[in-house]
């Protein structure tokens, strides 16, 4: 079977909640893909004002068309709709809400359903021929990070790997 019936939504592809890309010369797809309670909290608390610091979506914003690409169950869709943080990206990025069935989103299923939703990303960058990458919900990001990456692509990086760090919440 091929891989979007994982993540279909009544039979549709959830890349087709997903709004076409401008046709500016530099297109940008950030990708996050996040439900539960604890995630939803780290990502309104850190993930997404990191995103908002000096030399990360600011920067990119002037580089080209920027899109922020959530994929999530109705009840993740609900707070992130709800959070401050995402209006104050929405007024410089394009930010699409992709929802799943909240059937998929519990064990064992929630294994595919990740694979599929990083599969569906990768899938929309290719398409909309979109420098890409993926958000973890719970990754604070440094000042001028997206800054640097975008400055490693015009100088010729294609990939560029960056290993992530694992922490115990509690004690953070």
């Amino acid at each position: 079977p091929r891989q979007e019936q994982v993540y279909s939504n009544d039979g549709q592809d959830p890349l087709g909640q997903v709004a076409p890309f401008p046709a500016e010369e530099n297109r940008y797809l950030l990708a996050v893909v996040v439900w539960g309670d604890p995630y939803l909290d780290t990502l309104e608390e850190l993930t997404l004002p990191s995103l908002l610091a000096e030399g990360n979506l600011p920067y990119l914003h002037g580089a080209g068309a920027i899109r922020l690409v959530l994929f999530t169950n109705a009840a993740g869709a609900t707070r992130l709709e709800a959070m401050p943080v995402l209006l104050a990206i929405r007024r410089i990025v394009t930010v699409d809400i992709v929802t799943f069935p909240t059937e998929l989103s519990v064990r064992p299923e929630i294994y595919k359903l990740m694979s599929a939703m990083h599969l569906a990303s990768l899938e929309l960058a290719r398409a909309s021929q979109s420098h890409f990458t993926f958000v973890p919900p719970d990754v604070v990001f440094s000042d001028y990070f997206l800054q640097t990456l975008e400055e490693r692509r015009r100088h010729g990086a294609e990939v560029v790997f960056v290993p992530g760090l694992i922490m115990q919440m509690e004690t953070f």
